[in-house]
């Protein structure tokens, strides 16, 4: 009895004075990439990133844009102005571009007799597949019968894989200097991945 008594006290003691510093940090050696955070020894990623320890950079599944300002647009057709009265009337047109031409995917409404050196939002809710290497922006001035026809004024290769490490919540492209040209804000970005 007795030396069941001394073995349970040894074996009380032995776990009840248990080394703190002996303790194992799982993340001592763990160094994630591209903000991601150790845990147990794991990288938990953030959106965008996947891999042990956040390395792979994912594709996102879509790009909601909210907003796109206009700015910079051409003043001149070739030599004559847009809309000699009053101003161009702009709307913008997402595209797909293929060898045809494109497919418009969205549209968005007329904002009317629009002024050279001015900035013009366009409240939007459009998506683009995060899959798509180019979308196609046109900027077109939407005259309609009796008045003219819509009349092309610029158009804007825009290439959204770019930015998918930074996702950034504005995208902005100058004018280029060659051609017709404009300048154009993607605003309010929101990168969606699985």
């Amino acid at each position: 009895m007795k030396k069941m008594i001394i073995f349970c006290l040894a074996v009380v003691c032995l776990f009840s004075c248990k080394d703190d510093s002996a303790e194992i940090d799982l993340c001592e050696t763990v160094v994630c990439a591209n903000d991601g955070v150790c845990n147990n020894g794991d990288c938990d990623c953030p959106p965008g990133f996947s891999g042990t320890t956040c390395e792979d950079l994912e594709d996102p599944i879509e790009i909601k844009i909210n907003k796109i300002v206009v700015y910079d647009f051409p003043a001149m057709n070739g030599t004559e102005p847009w809309d000699p009265a009053d101003g161009p009337d702009l709307v913008l047109s997402l595209v797909i571009p293929s060898a045809g031409g494109g497919t418009i995917v969205n549209q968005s409404l007329e904002i009317y007799d629009c002024e050279v050196g001015i900035e013009y939002e366009f409240i939007l809710d459009w998506k683009m597949e995060g899959d798509r290497l180019v979308y196609r922006v046109e900027l077109t001035d939407w005259d309609t019968p009796p008045n003219g026809s819509p009349q092309d004024m610029a158009i804007r290769d825009v290439y959204p894989m770019e930015y998918r490490a930074d996702t950034p919540e504005v995208i902005d492209l100058p004018p280029l200097a060659a051609g017709n040209s404009f300048g154009l804000r993607l605003e309010g970005l929101e990168w969606i991945f699985e």
